[in-house]
């Protein structure tokens, strides 16, 4: 009776004074040893300079922020590596109104997942990059090996449009594996996956570009490559909620099987067949010369441009 009192008084107090308990500094220092309060410290600057996050149930910041610090990853937004979200929860309690709290969610980032791949040592090579127009030129069905022609003038490339992410790695046992997702996937894949995709404060909102790239990266670890421990635990733990009893559970629809890039294509390819099939005079001859080309050479990047203009005269 005595313990349910004792975390009933640590739930109510402020993160602040949540923090300063000789026993929570002392949690810390057994996983971070001298870090200890100085993460504690980066914890409070964290909640203080976001002030939704200051409004969260402070026992679920400490327990987001407890799963960076097993993870000895840091969680200052401009480093990149871990995230700890405000997210608002719907409280469900029997003979009680529904209700709404603020609650905390440990989010990894891509450079985050980078880390955690050097540490293991078995990464030869681990990189993740936006691709812009132009870069994509295949993918071959049958290896599912995808080809780029990078783009070397900086600042030209900048101004390009992002059409997908890709992600990649090379083991120290020679095994190499990429994984490329269209822009249109990963708009696909963030409203399927996550509640808070359209979201004002959210992450795909604030910072789609890293939210892309940690995805991308996310599944292709996830699916293809060996993960150590600690990997292993900042994948299950990405994106879990926890409540005021430090228990997890995911709000976001918490799937990470991948969406499959052939199938995407082959849906595409269809429906831009069935356009041209319901009106033969939705194109001149020679932009349909140029649709068979695209087709016969299997221009995947094209189709959705061609289903676009397809349907914009479709539609007069």
């Amino acid at each position: 009776m005595e313990n349910n009192n004792n975390n009933q008084v640590m739930k109510q107090r402020p993160f602040k004074d949540l923090i300063g308990d000789p026993k929570v500094k002392e949690r810390f220092n057994d996983m971070l040893g001298k870090n200890g309060t100085a993460f504690l410290m980066s914890v409070l600057n964290c909640v203080q300079n976001n002030e939704k996050l200051s409004q969260a149930e402070p026992q679920s910041v400490l327990m987001a922020s407890a799963v960076a610090g097993t993870l000895n990853l840091p969680i200052d937004p401009n480093i990149g590596q871990a995230y700890i979200i405000p997210y608002n929860v719907k409280i469900k309690e029997k003979g009680k109104p529904d209700r709404w709290e603020i609650r905390a969610q440990f989010q990894i980032g891509y450079k985050g997942l980078i880390q955690l791949g050097h540490r293991s040592r078995q990464f030869l090579g681990l990189n993740v990059t936006d691709v812009r127009e132009g870069e994509f030129q295949s993918v071959d069905r049958m290896t599912g090996e995808t080809q780029f022609e990078w783009i070397q003038d900086a600042d030209a490339r900048e101004k390009l449009p992002i059409i997908g992410f890709v992600s990649y790695f090379k083991l120290t046992n020679g095994f190499e594996k990429s994984w490329y997702m269209t822009t249109a996937q990963m708009k696909t894949h963030g409203k399927k996956y996550s509640k808070t995709f359209d979201q004002q404060f959210g992450r795909w909102t604030i910072d789609f570009i890293g939210m892309g790239k940690k995805t991308v990266l996310k599944l292709l670890i996830d699916k293809f490559a060996p993960k150590s421990v600690d990997m292993q635990k900042a994948i299950t733990n990405d994106q879990g909620v926890f409540d005021e009893d430090g228990e997890m559970k995911y709000l976001d629809n918490g799937s990470n099987e991948p969406i499959d890039i052939e199938k995407f294509y082959a849906n595409q390819l269809k429906e831009l067949n069935d356009l041209i099939e319901s009106d033969g005079n939705l194109l001149s001859e020679d932009e349909r010369l140029n649709v068979d080309r695209i087709i016969d050479e299997n221009e995947v990047a094209s189709y959705k441009k061609v289903i676009v203009l397809l349907k914009s005269r479709k539609n007069k």
